[in-house]
């Protein structure tokens, strides 16, 4: 009899475990298509192949909202639907060549951002400490995307000018002109997370 009443149970929790993993696929997919719309809300400035846009405060908010895992397979995700050809990238690009080009170092930290805002979600950001908050995500934030982003559209323009560019010129290109609205972006992160964690 008592092997009997385990198997419902045991069940039960099975499905649990099941609907759980649906329930991230689905809150994942959603945040990869958010991604992918702030992609097209886009300025394009003539000095760099850069864009400016949204993606960044959905891809922080990922890591918030889903963890570490399930924050980085929604970037994941996005990235490998981009690559495979869905038009999901800035400018409804797509493709390999995406990656490959002045971009492919952010979209890459879009991934490891998330992984890392979702690692360190619950221990190194503390309640009622907007501030903090902010200067450890600003750090983490420069790290792997202007970090990643810089390093990729330096190797990108060596490729393709056939010289390699000053320090000061990829930083024109890749990071300066993003500050203020990053700055923005992860101000709203950072007193999300001082109010949640």
């Amino acid at each position: 009899m008592e092997e009997i009443r385990k198997v419902p149970f045991c069940r039960t929790k099975s499905s649990s475990k099941i609907l759980k993993i649906i329930q991230k696929i689905i809150i994942s997919s959603v945040f990869a298509l958010a991604t992918a719309y702030a992609a097209q809300l886009k300025i394009f400035l003539p000095w760099t192949p850069v864009p400016i846009t949204l993606q960044t405060l959905i891809v922080l908010l990922s890591g918030v909202f889903l963890g570490k895992w399930w924050g980085s397979f929604s970037q994941i995700l996005y990235v490998s639907c981009g690559i495979l050809g869905v038009p999901l990238f800035a400018g409804m690009g797509s493709g390999l060549a995406v990656i490959l080009g002045p971009r492919g170092g952010y979209l890459i930290g879009f991934i490891l951002i998330s992984f890392f805002i979702g690692h360190f979600k619950n221990g190194l950001f503390k309640k009622s400490e907007t501030f903090k908050n902010f200067i450890k995500i600003s750090l983490i934030y420069s790290i792997l995307i202007y970090g990643l982003g810089c390093l990729h559209l330096g190797f990108w323009i060596w490729l393709t000018k056939g010289s390699v560019p000053s320090f000061d010129n990829v930083l024109a290109l890749g990071a300066i002109p993003f500050i203020p609205g990053d700055l923005l972006k992860i101000f709203v992160v950072s007193k999300f997370l001082s109010t949640k964690t």
